[in-house]
């Protein structure tokens, strides 16, 4: 078993001295201190380069011991929280952030970003996603995966962020779901070129005015629907919900049960009219996504969107 304590001394000599490659620096750290869980202070100060593109001001980045590294595939898996400690010696909880690094192959999974409603607004979602970005920049990592699941991920990856499918039948799943609510609320969009994720979130926006439509129009239109058409992949989990909690039979989402808790999980009322491509994204099925870190066109799009998002829940935060 490796020395920890000499290890760290090294890794101290060589961050003062300036490391010039810190991809490479982390793989030979993730080799040297083998299959571990990061479970203690010496653990979680060799790879604090990792972890620090989620510590947020004024909030407290606590590394949980379940994080490990896995040497023979080159990985570290992250699992972590935010929270903000309290006058009283308590804390409040702020959020969770489970990311996987996968070294050898360049790219980054986000399994999960969710910030505690109470937190919402404030902007720490864009901070860690810009943070990480160009922590990502000095690793080498090229691309980063996501799995839009969560209860505004489906929307936030796509409009706010602006990833793309990761594969073909995650286009078709939400074009299958985009189709039907089109059909079900009869609104004759032109959905030609229409493919990737952004595109369907910002659906309509340049039609002058935008369509909207309120979650209780769909429910109106539509009592059930398939569950294979919310779950296509078979995982037993519609929108945030397990399948039999919105299910009216076997095989059959009750959309309306459906669609109170996408309103609830997001904050919107019944009957608040909403951007149409958000109403599509919010209420379809999950599907993993692809940002490709290379592509300068993406990474200013985000860039100018978070810098507005900072820049408006300062605003509001100084009022």
């Amino acid at each position: 078993m490796a020395d920890e304590q000499e290890l760290i001394t090294q890794l101290r000599a060589r961050r003062a001295a300036g490391i010039p490659d810190l991809g490479a620096e982390i793989r030979r750290r993730v080799s040297e201190f083998g299959a571990v869980k990061i479970d203690s202070d010496l653990r979680r100060e060799a790879f604090s380069e990792l972890t620090a593109p989620f510590e947020v001001a004024p909030y407290r980045l606590v590394v949980s011991g379940d994080s490990y590294i896995n040497p023979d595939d080159q990985v570290v898996v992250l699992e972590m929280g935010l929270v903000e400690e309290t006058g009283q010696g308590g804390f409040n909880f702020v959020g969770t952030i489970e990311r996987t690094y996968v070294l050898d192959e360049g790219r980054v999974l986000h399994q999960r970003m969710e910030i505690n409603d109470k937190f919402r607004g404030r902007a720490i979602a864009p901070r860690i996603m810009l943070a990480s970005f160009e922590r990502y920049d000095r690793l080498g990592i090229k691309t980063v995966i996501v799995h839009a699941g969560l209860d505004t991920g489906r929307y936030y990856w796509s409009g706010k962020v602006g990833f793309d499918f990761l594969r073909e039948a995650d286009q078709r799943h939400v074009e299958r779901w985009a189709t039907f609510v089109l059909g079900a609320l009869n609104l004759p969009i032109d959905l030609d070129g229409i493919s990737q994720p952004q595109q369907w979130a910002l659906l309509g926006t340049t039609v002058d005015p935008p369509p909207t439509a309120r979650l209780s129009d769909l429910a109106g239109k539509a009592s059930k629907v398939s569950t294979s058409l919310l779950d296509p992949g078979g995982g037993g989990i519609v929108g945030s919900a397990e399948s039999a909690e919105v299910e009216s039979e076997e095989g059959m989402v009750e959309v309306a049960k459906h669609l109170h808790k996408v309103a609830e999980a997001n904050h919107i009322g019944w009957d608040d009219r909403i951007p149409l491509g958000k109403l599509i994204m919010l209420s379809g099925p999950d599907w993993w996504g692809r940002f490709d870190l290379t592509d300068p066109v993406s990474r200013e799009a985000y860039q100018a969107n978070a810098e507005r998002a900072i820049a408006k829940a300062q605003t509001i935060s100084s009022s």
